[in-house]
């Protein structure tokens, strides 16, 4: 407990700092960094805040270059602005959980049975790693489990809603509440189109390992310069 208090500590301190180095940075990365460093980063396994932590420090980057940077660039603006949207139409301000992770640096998730090499979080079987990501998490912001699941229902209700209005996608449904991706990118037609296979609650997801090298040719198939 005295260690997430600390965590969430140096997250604050974090903000500042960040938006200070950023200040060349667009508004937009600006606002998803501030978002993303204020949302706790929990689930029902505990807080893994720091293996975002540990892997920017491999990578040698501060955390919201590791973790906002490592999306596709073009992503972004429409990323911030339905965020925007959530805050403004339901009066309950969004957060960001994950968004770029990679299967190289950062520790795999504890009780998670996927393959993290399968995750358009960045996965290396389904995209080119740092700068092509395409998913992310979003949550309502909150700092207890109460106020986290009401806010978080009535974020995912309006994302089911809108989220194609902004060029995203609310992926998974019940099987990983608030996960979006690009509409009609890799991950969208890989859950949406013929490659692909029912999970435990229903809704489809994708089977990176076996697929990833028919990704690249699929509709809407992004890719960041290497």
């Amino acid at each position: 407990m005295k260690l997430t208090r600390l965590l969430w500590l140096i997250a604050a301190f974090m903000v500042a700092f960040t938006h200070a180095a950023l200040a060349g940075e667009d508004a937009d990365f600006q606002h998803l960094c501030r978002v993303f460093l204020l949302t706790p980063k929990v689930d029902g396994y505990g807080d893994f805040f720091e293996k975002d932590i540990i892997a920017a420090e491999k990578m040698g980057m501060e955390l919201c270059e590791y973790s906002i940077g490592g999306l596709i660039a073009k992503n972004r603006p429409s990323l911030a602005e339905m965020l925007r949207a959530v805050e403004e139409e339901t009066g309950v301000e969004p957060g960001i959980t994950a968004c770029f992770r990679d299967d190289k640096y950062r520790p795999r998730a504890e009780g998670k049975a996927n393959d993290p090499r399968d995750s358009f979080h960045g996965g290396t079987n389904v995209t080119k790693g740092y700068g092509d990501g395409e998913a992310c998490d979003i949550v309502g912001l909150a700092h207890n489990r109460r106020e986290r699941d009401e806010r978080n229902a009535v974020v995912w209700a309006w994302l089911r809603k809108n989220d194609e209005r902004f060029g995203w996608k609310l992926i998974y449904g019940e099987c990983d509440g608030g996960h979006v991706a690009p509409l009609k990118g890799r991950e969208y037609y890989a859950k949406f189109g013929a490659w692909n296979r029912p999970c435990k609650h229903g809704t489809r997801i994708a089977k990176g390992k076996r697929r990833s090298a028919r990704f690249a040719s699929l509709p809407g198939a992004r890719h960041a310069p290497h």
